[in-house]
């Protein structure tokens, strides 16, 4: 069993050295805040790796019932086999230079990505790739 995560970004310096096979899944918002929370109810732990610098953000996430903690700090994370990552990107808000939460309208025409991504060995997937 792997570890779970949720993030706001993703980047290929959170893969590991080792050869993995990445599948990332389009979700709505409501099959990932589901999916998460089946998770949590049943014992498993979902590590954040937020950083606190977009708390307006985050704080957007918490409002749609996504359970995420911002940490003191962004922790690093170096995915490995069967893990999973709990995904969500935003484009089109705007920078906060003023204040600190985003309008209903700003969120409204922000775009919004769900996903789920799972790392797995390729021996793993290796009979179903062939």
């Amino acid at each position: 069993m792997g570890r779970n995560y949720f993030a706001l970004a993703f980047s290929a310096a959170m893969l590991p050295k080792e050869k993995v096979v990445i599948v990332k899944t389009e979700m709505t918002l409501e099959k990932l805040r589901d999916e998460m929370m089946e998770k949590i109810k049943n014992g498993v732990k979902i590590n954040c790796i937020l950083n606190p610098s977009h708390k307006a953000t985050i704080e957007v996430i918490k409002d749609w019932g996504i359970p995420v903690e911002i940490p003191q700090s962004p922790p690093k994370v170096e995915l490995g086999p069967n893990d999973v990552l709990y995904l969500v990107q935003v484009s089109g808000l705007p920078r906060l230079t003023d204040r600190h939460q985003y309008t209903t309208k700003e969120i409204q025409r922000a775009d919004w990505r769900f996903m789920k991504i799972e790392v797995f060995t390729d021996s793993l997937l290796m009979p179903l790739l062939c």
